[in-house]
């Protein structure tokens, strides 16, 4: 698992690739719950190069979702694959979070 930030405009950009499950959700947790607490109050997730999530990593994106809410923030996730996307579908997880399909969805949803 690899995590590497950026920016554009206001929208903190998270790029993820590998694998999220028990060896690494606490890490992803940590620095997606960094940023948040370090003032991002618009964060998009680019999952284009997640090729898989357990439960803990479904985890560990919830608590950043419930932290940026709570901070009266927005947080996205994009460009998923769809074995990714069948994860959230199947946990129920698609219809508590925002799944967009791209990177330009994520600046019309931020505005």
């Amino acid at each position: 698992m690899n995590i590497v930030f950026s920016s554009e405009n206001e929208i903190n950009i998270a790029k993820l690739s590998g694998r999220i499950d028990t060896t690494n959700s606490d890490e992803v947790q940590s620095e997606l719950l960094g940023k948040i607490n370090s003032g991002a109050t618009k964060l998009a997730i680019d999952f284009s190069e997640v090729t898989y999530i357990s439960s803990a990593g479904l985890r560990a994106i919830l608590a950043s979702v419930k932290e940026i809410t709570k901070k009266e923030g927005k947080l996205a996730i994009f460009s998923m694959q769809d074995n990714i996307k069948d994860v959230f579908d199947m946990s129920g997880f698609s219809a508590i979070m925002n799944i967009l399909p791209d990177y330009n969805s994520i600046k019309e949803f931020m505005k």
